[in-house]
Parts: C-alpha cells; sequence; structure tokens
C-alpha cells in the first residue's frame, strides 16, 4: 500500500516513481534515448538518484529538432545539445556514451563534448558501439537493425517503438525508446522506467508535424 500511494503521489506530481532497487547500485548503467529537452530537468533527478557509472544515451539528444542540409535550426539544436550535456555532466558517471540518431549532427556534438570538464569522459559514436564494461558486453545503435550484424549479451537502441524479443542465445534487445533502462552490470539486472507522459507527447507531437 505503501509503494503504490508513493508511485501514485510521484505521477500526480508528473514525475516518473524511481524505485529503490534502482539506487544504491555499485555499478549501474543507465539507458535512454531521443530525448526531447522537456525530458532533461527529469533526466537531472534520474541520475541524482541513481548515481550509474555508465551512461548510454542512443541518439536523437534533443528529439523534437530536425537537422536538415543546410538548417537554420543548427544554433537551438546545440543549445538543446550543451543542457543536455550540462545534465549527464553532472551526474556521477565516469563514463557517457552518445550514439548519434539520424536527428543528430556529429559534428556540433563532438565539439560541444569535446570541451566539458575532463571529470567526465564523453565518447561521440556512430553507427554501432561495442562495448565491454565490468565484463558485460554491451552492443549500442540508434536502430535496431544495426545490432543485428554482432549482437552482444546486451543490445541497446532507440529510434522508434519497436520491441525486440531476446534471440535464442538469451541476448537482451533494450529500445530506450520505449523505456528508461537502469543495468546492474553486478548482477546483470535489468530495471525498467516509464518515461513521463509529457515525453511521449513530446514525441508525437515531433511525427505529428512530419519531423
Amino acid at each position: 500500500m505503501r509503494e503504490t500511494l508513493w508511485h501514485a503521489l510521484a505521477r500526480l506530481a508528473g514525475k516518473s516513481p524511481i524505485p529503490p532497487e534502482m539506487t544504491g547500485l555499485p555499478c549501474a548503467l543507465l539507458h535512454v534515448s531521443d530525448t526531447p529537452s522537456i525530458f532533461y530537468p527529469e533526466l537531472a533527478r534520474l541520475v541524482a538518484a541513481v548515481r550509474p557509472r555508465f551512461i548510454v544515451h542512443t541518439g536523437d539528444l534533443a528529439d523534437e529538432v530536425k537537422l536538415r542540409s543546410g538548417s537554420s535550426d543548427r544554433p537551438l539544436y546545440a543549445a538543446r545539445v550543451e543542457a543536455l550535456l550540462a545534465v549527464l555532466e553532472s551526474s556521477a558517471a565516469e563514463q557517457v556514451f552518445l550514439v548519434m540518431g539520424n536527428h543528430d549532427d556529429p559534428v556540433i556534438v563532438r565539439g560541444l563534448a569535446s570541451g566539458r570538464e575532463p571529470r567526465t569522459r564523453f565518447v561521440v559514436a556512430e553507427g554501432c558501439l561495442y562495448l565491454d564494461l565490468e565484463g558485460v558486453g554491451i552492443a549500442a545503435s540508434h536502430r535496431p537493425e544495426d545490432l543485428w550484424e554482432r549482437a552482444a549479451e546486451f543490445n541497446l537502441y532507440g529510434h522508434d517503438t519497436s520491441v525486440l524479443p531476446p534471440d535464442v542465445d538469451g541476448r537482451l534487445y533494450l529500445n530506450g525508446n520505449v523505456k528508461i533502462r537502469v543495468l546492474d552490470l553486478a548482477t546483470r539486472t535489468v530495471h525498467s522506467l516509464d518515461y513521463p507522459r509529457s515525453v511521449h507527447d513530446a514525441r508525437q507531437k515531433k511525427r505529428k508535424i512530419g519531423l
């Protein structure tokens, strides 16, 4: 009853309740994807509570901004990405991995990330990124199909709302567009958390206007 009331109060406040089992983990990885800027304050609350050692973002860092060739939206995109990097840098994470999505500009992101303080190491990747973190194999890409050629134990992606089942070898495919994920790398346990409704609304608005 107490936990149900706690969840209800958090949702009434427009926040995603953070379960206690997601906090206090000695080796946590946080995975998010396709983040409109309306989510950044909630992300700041999340990283403060979870204190992940690693963060993986699988693309579309400022999800409501779509860049085209010669687009005038680049200053807006850069400002949004800079705000996101400030949130990620405020976390306890040792490394932050940013996998570029189809709405990202790697040149802008690399330029902004390279100017940050050295306490947090930012890694900007295009295509599929393969990691070995504390002995756990992780592959990350924006689109799920980029993971098929060389899958890992945990396969992180975003881009749309497709949900892939585990394959025959028990590998997990986790969509950071659908759910926020916290991986306990010590026990290989996956915790899932709903995005606030406002995040999904912002994404739907982007799709309706052809972005």
